[in-house]
């Protein structure tokens, strides 16, 4: 995106561009006594929510901080300096930045003209205050000399500050040989009600304004969501003062996206879903987005957004990345082009609990099947989750790239996740119902669109990342699910929540709490009177696609792509079992699930 000069202007504070190369008011060869002569004693500025980089490609990097202090409500200057040695004795790049205090005191600054496969040392300096130093790597160019065969990068999201722990984190950063880290969104969660099993590093949350509401179905447990910019800001400053998410953005470049939980859960468009009435809200929306903006490492020259205006039309965060000719990754929005969820909570008996039965959860196939026809026939395109132009974009993406791997971060699973449960009226027999609606299994005809374009196009070796579900998932995605003899034509590896709670611990309780019947298909009762999940095999039972499940997870993916095979470990960690108490180990197991390039048949292989 070329930026005019009133673009130019309105962004002036919030994104900057310089080159490798660039020394501007430098004082020397490099290192230490760079440092400008100040009047501001040491310890005047600090750097409370770390440093961070995002959005890898071959000649460039975006570089990311939040700088405290100084007088209030006055901007500051700040260098940014670069360099391929850690102790920066050699400077490419010191060149000086305004901060601003109209975007919380964060800096995203894009360093151009860089070389390709190769690891650079950044830090900021404000007066005599230096940040700590962050490590990033551009990504490989396919062809240059000396091209590296092996593309590796972690998946992760779902990272609740208040349930659960964050040592995962530690893991991913000390898998010191990432190339850069996925984040497939619920990077923070609007709600902080706590859940009572969190590690003592998270102190409870209190939102500076707050939005309090009663549990559906349960009007004596109450539950608190951010509503306004100082509550979202709020909830990025903590979430980034916890120093295991610290070092792994300083060690590793982010690719970034939301899913729901940054505005708010299960969201479409501007619209909230804790109400029946799913009411707009496009002042809370905006204010999402512009604290996702503010604290996201993301280049501003590839996605569209402009923190001045008020519309989301002009908003585009989906982007591709090539990374050499091993894997082209694209990633894509599905929250904010997403239409309402085709079932209207209206056609269905009130929701008795948070899930919306029957809408958003628990939702009779027929009964989708039919609205997601009706809208369709009325509209002449489907229920969507990306929208038209970002379809376009996608099917344009995937069909021109000349990568061996096609990989997709998706942040809703594309896995079928359906059961059968008994008919509740005379005729007796059993229904399809469709477990996990917010899904692309939720919006049926959108996903057969994308699912028949690759086909029709014949697509290699498509492969999504994808996450939201809390559980570890991976299995093979068909044409046309619902056909006698459908045709595969991609894969599916869903990452479990960091820490959020566990599919499992949901299903047994608010799932059946809405739905009594899935009673028996998620636990069974054993001889000494204890429960046995047995949801893995329900799912497996009814779901032949699915290679792997583990509902019951939280942890991470780390994933090694070559031209001929992908390989995707699956590390679980313990939960918190008592308040405040780390688990240990930590480290529960570990899973490899390999894919060979061409094939759609996962090898599982406990480690």
């Amino acid at each position: 995106m070329s930026l005019d000069r009133r673009t130019f202007l309105k962004l002036s504070g919030y994104f900057t561009v310089s080159a490798a190369g660039t020394l501007i008011g430098a004082c020397g060869g490099g290192g230490e006594e760079q440092r400008a002569v100040s009047a501001m004693p040491a310890g005047t500025y600090s750097y409370p929510q770390g440093i961070a980089s995002g959005d890898p490609r071959a000649d460039s990097v975006v570089l990311w901080t939040r700088v405290a202090g100084g007088s209030s409500g006055a901007d500051v200057s700040v260098r940014v300096q670069l360099s391929e040695r850690a102790d920066f004795a050699q400077l490419l790049m010191d060149v000086p930045i305004v901060v601003s205090q109209r975007f919380d005191s964060t800096v995203r600054h894009k360093v151009v003209g860089l070389q390709p496969c190769r690891h650079y040392y950044y830090r900021f300096i404000a007066d005599n205050d230096v940040s700590p130093t962050g490590r990033t790597k551009t990504a490989p160019l396919a062809g240059m000399d000396g091209e590296p065969q092996q593309v590796r990068f972690a998946v992760l999201n779902c990272q609740s500050w208040t349930a659960n722990h964050w040592e995962a984190m530690r893991l991913i950063t000390e898998e010191d040989d990432l190339d850069f880290v996925v984040n497939l969104g619920d990077y923070i969660y609007d709600l902080t009600s706590a859940s009572g099993r969190v590690e003592a590093a998270h102190p409870p949350l209190k939102l500076p304004d707050g939005f309090s509401f009663p549990l559906p179905g349960a009007p004596n447990y109450r539950l608190t969501t951010a509503v306004t910019l100082a509550d979202y800001r709020y909830l990025y400053q903590t979430y980034r003062s916890d120093p295991r998410l610290q070092k792994l953005h300083a060690r590793f470049p982010m690719i970034s996206i939301w899913d729901d939980h940054e505005f708010t859960d299960d969201c479409w468009l501007d619209h909230e879903t804790y109400t029946d009435s799913e009411e707009a809200q496009p002042q809370r929306r905006r204010d999402a987005t512009q604290a996702w903006f503010e604290y996201m490492a993301v280049d501003i020259n590839d996605v569209k957004y402009d923190p001045s205006s008020s519309s989301f039309q002009n908003i585009r965060l989906n982007r591709a990345f090539s990374f050499g000719s091993v894997m082209d990754f694209v990633i894509t929005d599905q929250r904010l082009f997403r239409e309402d969820h085709p079932v209207p909570e209206g056609a269905v008996p009130a929701p008795t609990n948070f899930l919306a039965k029957g809408s958003r959860y628990l939702i009779d196939k027929a009964t989708l099947d039919y609205y997601d026809a009706k809208l369709t026939a009325a509209t002449g395109s489907p229920p969507s989750i990306l929208g038209t132009a970002q379809t376009a974009w996608l099917k344009d993406a995937l069909l021109n790239s000349t990568a061996t791997w096609k990989v997709w971060g998706s942040e809703v699973t594309f896995l079928k996740l359906n059961v059968q449960l008994p008919n509740t009226g005379p005729q007796g027999g059993e229904r399809e119902v469709v477990v996990y609606g917010d899904s692309w299994e939720g919006y049926p005809l959108h996903k057969k669109d994308i699912t028949r374009f690759i086909r029709a196009n014949r697509i290699s070796n498509v492969v999504s990342v994808s996450g939201d579900i809390h559980a570890f998932m991976a299995g093979t995605v068909m044409d046309d699910q619902d056909a006698p003899s459908p045709s595969p034509v991609m894969t599916d590896f869903v990452s479990a929540g960091i820490s959020s709670a566990t599919m499992y611990s949901l299903l047994k309780t608010m799932f059946v709490q809405a739905e009594p019947a899935m009673a028996p298909l998620v636990q069974q009762k054993q001889a000494d009177g204890t429960m046995k999940n047995i949801w893995d095999a329900t799912a497996k039972q009814f779901n032949s696609e699915l290679a792997y499940t583990d509902f019951d997870a939280i942890g991470y993916v780390s994933v090694t792509v070559t031209k001929d095979n992908w390989s995707a470990v699956l590390n679980k960690v313990n939960q918190v079992t008592q308040p405040g108490v780390l688990p240990s180990p930590i480290l529960q197991s570990r899973t490899r699930l390999d894919l060979p390039a061409g094939s759609f048949a996962i090898r599982v292989t406990p480690l």
